[in-house]
């Protein structure tokens, strides 16, 4: 009865550290998803670099793969350019 009773409150106080520290961990999540993309991006220009071309091409898009943004920020976005 104990080590359920011990199971049960540990359950709880991760629960409510979780609930704490949510937008502390999203912040740092944040951060390594960005420091990602940066890994990514220096790489890709590395990759072309090493092809032999000074700078990337205009008509290239770098991917947003790590930092992808929410659809509601990419609508307000286009509701702004459009004003």
């Amino acid at each position: 009865m104990l080590e359920i009773w011990r199971r049960k409150m540990n359950r709880h106080k991760y629960k409510k550290l979780l609930k704490r520290t949510k937008f502390l961990r999203r912040r740092v999540l944040d951060g390594r998803r960005k420091n990602n993309q940066k890994r990514f991006e220096k790489d890709l220009q590395r990759i072309w670099m090493r092809a032999g071309l000074k700078k990337s091409q205009e008509e290239w898009n770098t991917l947003r793969i790590f930092n992808k943004q929410s659809k509601v920020s990419e609508r307000l976005k286009k509701l702004r350019f459009e004003k």
